[in-house]
């Protein structure tokens, strides 16, 4: 006869000691199962018929207190793992937090970097568009200048009223007045673009100060971001290190308590926090879909209201006598309104900006050829749309291969919440290690509903 006893994911079998993990592999149970069968076939003894008296039992069979402790033993070896596993799952969560407020604080520069490239482009456009109004504005003035100086010359008296008009004073006007009544049509023009050039230049001038300033401000902007991600990295480096700790003790402490190994006992808890990810990601897609569908049905209800109301409207006005000569009704919907270190700086900022060049880069240290670039881009395309900040809201998944939990990156270096080329580094490896190439992860993640890899 077997006895089974359940040991948290383990089973202790009287009949031939062995454990079985979450996914089927065979781990030796060791002295745990061995001391437990004996426990238990003693406690079968003990609790059979009452013929069976315990002066008869074999030599060696446990007491019945024996019993009681094993069986307080198992209920408490599964209560540790519990705690344990809770534990490990906070120190997920919080983590993730850490992880989310890098992604938000790297979000904000981000998108004050893409303001300060914006207002930059505007100024340049600005400034060289009052450069070229103000150079023709001076080459119309130069050919009445010219104009001007060859009459006097030749002794006209336009000539001289041509000099007059080049500078300033209060009789500039009433000398234009007469000078355009008096000139031939093409000095007449010449004055005209010129004065209309001048005009359009002071308002490119102004154009280009005002742009200007809109520069400082986004420049300055994008400082104060920088210096926020910064800060936010600072203390991120100091969370994240004590998160990692306190996981990987808790692993070591699983591994002894279970007499497995911490590789074993890291790939199940993965498991589970993939697991609860994916729950937590299907609740929520079920939630928004609910509040579509509840939304979609208010809006139509509200739509047949309207409907409704404007037919009896229509009904009441063509059977109703009345002394005006015309009524309207209408109705309305709801308004609408529309609106790292200095030294490595450059190196940094350049991976930031062209991830996919630095993945193209690494890929052959793998041994990976052009032929996977498809496949790798496909898959991290989809799992983080490259972005090296990107933090999953429903897990401690983190940057761009969507490491989880977000620490194990730190095998590849140091500065893995925010360098591409750190985190590349460690998802090649992944690949490398679990599937072998790029094409056959990227068709595991495929296959895997919701998709992982």
């Amino acid at each position: 006869m077997r006895v089974r006893v359940r040991t948290s994911e383990w089973w202790v079998d009287a009949g031939g000691p062995h454990a079985s993990s979450p996914r089927g592999a065979a781990i030796p149970a060791r002295g745990l199962s061995v001391a437990l069968s004996g426990v238990l076939a003693g406690a079968l003894l003990l609790a059979g018929p009452a013929a069976v008296r315990a002066d008869t039992l074999p030599p060696g069979t446990p007491s019945q207190a024996q019993v009681d402790a094993a069986v307080s033993a198992v209920a408490d070896q599964q209560g540790q793992v519990s705690v344990i596993e809770a534990s490990y799952a906070a120190a997920n969560a919080r983590l993730g937090q850490v992880q989310r407020a890098v992604s938000e604080a790297a979000g904000e520069y981000a998108a004050a970097q893409r303001a300060e490239e914006a207002a930059q482009a505007a100024a340049a456009a600005a400034a060289q568009l009052a450069d070229e109004t103000q150079a023709q504005a001076q080459a119309a003035s130069d050919s009445i200048s010219r104009a001007a100086a060859a009459a006097f010359e030749g002794g006209s008296t336009q000539g001289e009223l041509l000099l007059g008009l080049i500078g300033e004073g209060p009789q500039r006007a009433l000398d234009l007045a007469q000078y355009l009544d008096d000139a031939s049509g093409a000095l007449d023009q010449d004055l005209q673009s010129a004065s209309l050039l001048a005009g359009a230049a002071a308002s490119a001038r102004g154009v280009a100060a005002e742009r200007a300033q809109v520069l400082g401000e986004a420049t300055r902007a994008s400082a104060q971001a920088l210096a926020r991600m910064q800060e936010v990295l600072a203390a991120s480096h100091t969370q994240v290190a004590q998160v990692a700790a306190e996981q990987t003790a808790l692993v070591a402490r699983l591994a002894d308590l279970q007499h497995t190994s911490a590789d074993l006992q890291q790939q199940r808890l993965d498991g589970l926090a993939a697991a609860a990810a994916a729950a937590a990601r299907a609740a929520a897609e079920k939630a928004a879909a609910e509040k579509a569908a509840a939304e979609k049905a208010a809006a139509d209800k509200a739509a047949a209201d309207r409907a409704a109301a404007q037919a009896a409207a229509r009904s009441a006005a063509r059977t109703t006598t009345s002394t005006s000569t015309s009524t309207s009704t209408s109705t309305s919907g709801p308004a609408t309104t529309t609106g790292g270190s200095s030294s490595n700086t450059g190196t940094l900022a350049w991976a930031q900006a062209h991830p996919r060049a630095v993945a193209q880069q690494l890929m052959p240290r793998f041994g990976f050829g052009t032929d996977q670039w498809s496949c790798l881009d496909a898959l991290w395309q989809h799992e983080s749309n490259w972005n090296w900040a990107a933090a999953n809201p429903y897990s401690a998944a983190y940057g761009i291969p969507q490491s989880l939990p977000g620490t194990k990156m730190a095998s590849a270096g140091s500065d893995w919440l925010v360098n591409p080329a750190t985190q590349i580094t460690w998802g090649l490896g992944y690949i490398k290690g679990r599937y072998g190439s790029p094409c056959v992860a990227w068709a595991r993640w495929q296959a895997n509903s919701p998709h992982w890899y």
